[in-house]
């Protein structure tokens, strides 16, 4: 579907600017021009949501087509695919960290050992090592609830993020190393996963086009953005709230519950100022971001590892903010023409028909 595969080329695109900020200690400021600098989520709600739905939308299909059993099966092997890509990033990255001089060799194959079991996990890999967790929970719940008890799987998915919640606040957390609780981040996929399987039911997405909703909406992400952009605006008392800046409301490894209405908000907005049928998801300019998310995990893992270029390549030539800036865009436009290599490949292994 070209819209979610441009909309997931663009999150990709900008995780990648993201991360490459984050490696410069954030110094060119990108973060504070995307999602993550503007509101209470970001580009990575944003992606978790779009694979859930695409989730939905293929394995409403399969399931019904193939039955539970040969379902489950592709599931798990795609499980096994995302986790030789994590497994490829770490070793990627771990041998340019060892060749930088940022570590010795002892102490990343200890790393590379721990990384098995998905242990102090690299920079920029949590999200993988989440799907690795998350595919077989949700195949569980669609393999065994049928298409009429989604209320069901929401239900059971629901009562495992309130439970991961109040964990929270009594001080849980996951293991060092986990940036994405899996108990908070699922009700996101198994949400966008029963929407994806409606759509993919009824052409629908099922949320009605009502302007009091889309008012509501506009006002949680304003209040995101002045929280975040307080200082610039007469409203420095919300960007101090110890509510808005705690992780229990808004954090992001327990999903916190003012961060999914933010993202949620984000999603209904954007569907109803731009609905998925509209043509402009299909314009030629936008071909790049469509190759990049039909190709999602391929590109996600060669941004790991441009990260770690670009973390390199700044002990070299220093964090100045048009440096920043200029290896951002590079390896935005390597990761587009990666996919579109990708895509011209595999139009050639189908031959003439495939055109």
């Amino acid at each position: 579907m070209a819209a979610i595969d441009c909309l997931r080329g663009l999150m990709l695109a900008i995780v990648l600017a993201n991360h490459i900020d984050f490696m410069a200690v954030n110094g060119g400021s990108i973060r504070n021009w995307t999602l993550i600098g503007l509101g209470f989520s970001d580009a990575a709600d944003v992606f978790v949501f779009l694979s859930g739905f695409v989730f939905g939308l293929a394995y409403g299909k399969r399931i019904q087509r193939e039955g539970g059993w040969s379902s489950m099966k592709h599931g798990l092997f795609r499980t096994l695919q995302i986790y030789i890509g994590f497994s490829a990033c770490v070793v990627c990255v771990g041998l340019l960290r060892v060749g930088s001089g940022m570590t010795l060799w002892t102490a990343q194959y200890s790393e590379w050992l721990s990384n098995t079991y998905l242990g102090d996990q690299p920079p920029n890999t949590g999200i993988l090592c989440l799907y690795v967790v998350l595919l077989p929970w949700l195949l569980l719940l669609f393999v065994t609830l049928s298409e009429r008890l989604w209320w069901v799987m929401l239900g059971i998915s629901l009562a495992v993020y309130v439970m991961a919640q109040i964990a929270s606040t009594d001080g849980w957390r996951l293991p060092p190393g986990w940036n994405f609780q899996p108990p908070a981040w699922q009700f996101l996929m198994v949400f966008a996963a029963i929407q994806g399987r409606n759509f993919s039911a009824n052409g629908s997405t099922g949320w009605p086009r009502s302007r009091v909703l889309f008012a509501a909406s506009v006002l949680v992400l304003l209040l995101g953005l002045v929280v975040k952009k307080s200082e610039w605006l007469p409203f420095e008392w919300l960007g101090n709230s110890p509510t808005l800046q705690s992780q229990e409301w808004t954090g992001k490894s327990n999903w916190a519950p003012l961060r999914g209405l933010h993202h949620l908000s984000l999603v209904y907005a954007t569907v109803y100022l731009i609905p998925l049928s509209r043509e402009i998801w299909s314009s030629r300019p936008l071909e790049p971001l469509r190759a990049c998310g039909r190709h999602s995990l391929t590109i996600y893992c060669v941004g790991v590892v441009l990260a770690q270029v670009a973390s390199n390549v700044f002990r070299w030539m220093g964090y100045a903010p048009s440096t920043v800036w200029l290896i951002a865009f590079d390896a935005i436009a390597f990761q587009c023409l990666i996919a579109l290599l990708l895509d011209h490949r595999g139009r050639r292994k189908l031959g003439p028909s495939a055109a």
